[in-house]
């Protein structure tokens, strides 16, 4: 409205200006340029009219609802769009899972590799939805795989895992699963007395100890990634390394530990009731309250509560029918500078027993109590160990009970017996070998402060065995 009442404005001045006497003299351009310029207002107006119409006010209304809906309807195809990818995806997922485990299955070894290395990539991201079922699926396979580079695929790939992302709880459940694996197999193929001797050379391919070999590497490798479980007890897991692990409270009784390295582990409270520890180090470990405590029954049908005996078995029934010579290499503990404080070693077969002209026939190494730590470590009831001639008396320096007897050949025999905690030490001619590598086990440690048979200490008073501090020159 007032843009067309400024238009009638104007025009009634130019009504008015063409009655005026000054009208001839205003310029003729001028006045077609101002009669322009108000065409050009009445056009403008005549635009702005429409524009204001209801019926335009509609359109443009119309035209910004299109221009959300256009923007909307873009977002809704895009998240239809990743949702189809998201989807599509998943099913490639599932599809490549199939085919790694069905690789894993595969008569050929090449394939079972291939099947191996697919399902670690699962593994390897352990947020995945299927981290778990394909780290199972490994350690399960490992068991029951015949194929020694396989097994080392597994085992590598155990290695691999990135802790930090894998969870926890995860990485316990797939220990918990060897633990029960490795006990089937320590049964399996009755490795208590039917393991190798030599644990310098590999387990022939294809036995049940080779594949009780590679369990062995996949449960320390869990174990060194954090996982634990508080009962190891009863599996094979020999030539591993837990060095500095925080082990304590664990259960180790009965389990296969040769030649493990447990040095400056943390073991308190732990228990290695009737394990196998030949060759085992403990350098520096802390255990304070473990449990060492073997059976004091010397039945020959549970031999393997005697680690020290078992040994002696073994490799006797390997010597020659000969029996001109005899030469054994015994490997014991290894508890140098240990905290053993209140650690229990009731029926260990910790002293040596054989006639100084065998010294050469027996050979014990690694048993070691050099400067450890045995305040109130109970040594009260313990066994011997030894070789001699079948005529001589093995127990001639310490009283024994439940002496057990074998025979090795024409001339040699072995005994071992529980020593009688009351009875004094009784010195023999021809014995001071034993006594010197015993003195030598013990030296530097404070041996005076642990609870020990009378016949035990009196044979270290004996042998001048030295009392020390504790810790002192433990440097490796």
């Amino acid at each position: 409205m007032f843009c067309q009442m400024l238009v009638r404005f104007i025009r009634a001045l130019f009504s008015a200006g063409e009655q005026s006497p000054v009208d001839d003299q205003v310029d003729p351009l001028e006045r077609q340029e101002l009669e322009g310029r108000v065409k050009k207002l009445e056009v403008e107006t005549r635009l702005l009219e429409q524009q204001l119409t209801r019926r335009a006010r509609f359109l443009e209304t119309l035209k910004v609802v299109a221009s959300v809906s256009g923007f909307f309807a873009a977002i809704v195809a895009l998240v239809g769009f990743l949702q189809s990818a998201k989807a599509a995806r998943e099913v490639r997922v599932e599809e490549r899972f199939g085919r790694a485990l069905q690789l894993v299955g595969d008569g050929d070894p090449s394939a079972r590799v291939a099947g191996v290395v697919s399902l670690s990539t699962f593994v390897h991201t352990g947020e995945s939805a299927h981290a778990r079922e394909a780290l199972l699926a490994l350690t399960n396979v490992l068991a029951v795989e015949p194929t020694l580079p396989v097994r080392n695929a597994i085992v590598a790939s155990v290695e691999s895992i990135d802790a930090t992302e894998f969870p926890r709880s995860e990485l316990d459940g797939a220990l918990i699963s060897l633990v029960q694996l490795s006990r089937g197999l320590v049964q399996e193929g009755n490795l208590l007395r039917e393991r190798r001797d030599n644990f310098f050379l590999p387990p022939e391919a294809g036995t049940v100890e080779s594949r009780a070999v590679s369990v062995a590497s996949a449960i320390a490798a869990l174990l060194r990634k954090g996982a634990r479980s508080p009962d190891l007890s009863r599996i094979y897991l020999a030539k591993t390394n837990l060095r500095e692990l925080d082990l304590a409270g664990t259960r180790f009784d009965g389990a296969i530990l040769v030649g493990s390295d447990f040095r400056g582990a943390v073991l308190e409270r732990s228990v290695f009731d009737n394990a196998d520890l030949e060759d085992v180090s403990f350098r520096r470990a802390r255990l304070g309250g473990a449990w060492f405590r073997h059976a004091l029954d010397s039945s020959s049908n549970d031999f393997h509560r005697n680690f020290i005996q078992a040994q002696i078995k073994r490799r006797v029934e390997a010597l020659p029918a000969a029996d001109e010579a005899i030469n054994l290499l015994i490997l014991g503990a290894d508890f140098t500078c240990a905290d053993l404080h209140g650690a229990n070693f009731t029926g260990y077969p910790v002293l040596p027993v054989f006639p100084d002209e065998l010294e050469s026939g027996m050979t014990v190494l690694r048993t070691s109590f050099r400067g450890a730590d045995l305040s109130n470590a109970n040594f009260e009831v313990v066994r011997t160990y030894g070789i001699g001639y079948r005529e001589s008396n093995l127990g001639e320096l310490f009283p024994t009970m439940n002496v057990g007897n074998m025979r090795v050949a024409t001339r040699f025999a072995t005994r071992d017996g529980v020593v009688d905690g009351r009875a004094p030490f009784r010195p023999a001619e021809g014995f001071t070998k034993p006594l010197e590598t015993l003195a030598f086990q013990f030296s530097g440690s404070n041996w005076q402060s642990a609870r020990m048979a009378v016949a035990m200490r009196q044979a270290l008073v004996a042998a001048n065995a030295s009392n020390g501090v504790p810790g002192r020159n433990c440097d490796e």
